[in-house]
């Protein structure tokens, strides 16, 4: 069924959505530009923006369906998905993904990681998970021009009577902190919201700096104001 939900032809971004995308993260003052900017002030090893659509089922941890824009020279660190099963595709770009044995439940101390695979995957290629196979992984967009944009979509598997709702990673200076640590994923953005905010930056040639003093989004066309 996820397959089927994001693998189809029809599961794509126009070249305008794409170009509107890169416009804003390369434009200071442009809404992505400025949500990367704090991101790497605050997180740095999630170098990447989460575009969620707005329905939950509670069936995976955070939104079941998530667009992933990995800025040029950005990534994630290693981390797991909550025991899920998913679907990667790639829309627009190239992602390195890495595999790794499975994370220790708390700490990483005195295991070794060990990477089993990496590919690279372009533009309609599409990779995926389950609890036991591919589940702890790290993206990287290598390229030093472009972004990669993915859509992923997740679900719990329906025997699971206890649901995780976090990924847990580990810091990207291991070994020095080993500790396993816990993310809640929760959107950056709404599809729609981005998509109007690029179209009409790129369009007008006018950045939208759509995050205000305390990091809050704000959206503004013609007269209609949005905050989340």
């Amino acid at each position: 069924i996820l397959y089927s939900k994001v693998a189809g032809p029809n599961v794509r971004l126009t070249d305008e959505q794409i170009n509107a995308i890169q416009y804003s993260l390369d434009n200071n003052n442009c809404c992505l530009h400025e949500i990367l900017k704090q991101k790497d002030l605050l997180k740095p090893s999630f170098g990447y923006i989460r575009v969620t659509f707005p329905k939950k089922f509670g069936n995976s941890p955070g939104h079941p369906y998530v667009l992933e824009i990995w800025p040029k020279n950005h990534g994630s660190p290693i981390h797991n998905h909550g025991n899920t099963i998913a679907i990667i595709k790639v829309l627009h770009g190239t992602v390195k993904s890495e595999y790794f044995n499975p994370l220790a439940q708390k700490s990483y101390e005195g295991n070794q990681i060990q990477r089993i695979l990496v590919a690279n995957l372009t533009k309609g290629q599409i990779t995926w998970m389950t609890p036991d196979i591919y589940q702890t992984h790290r993206l990287t967009n290598e390229s030093p021009d472009e972004a990669c944009i993915t859509i992923q979509a997740y679900s719990h598997l329906d025997s699971e009577l206890f649901l995780d709702e976090k990924f847990n990673y580990i810091e990207n200076n291991f070994p020095n902190d080993p500790l396993l640590k816990p993310f809640y994923p929760k959107q950056d953005l709404y599809f729609d919201d981005l998509i109007n905010t690029v179209i009409y930056e790129y369009t007008t040639q006018q950045c939208i700096k759509c995050l205000n003093g305390t990091g809050n989004l704000i959206f503004i066309f013609k007269s209609k104001l949005f905050v989340e």
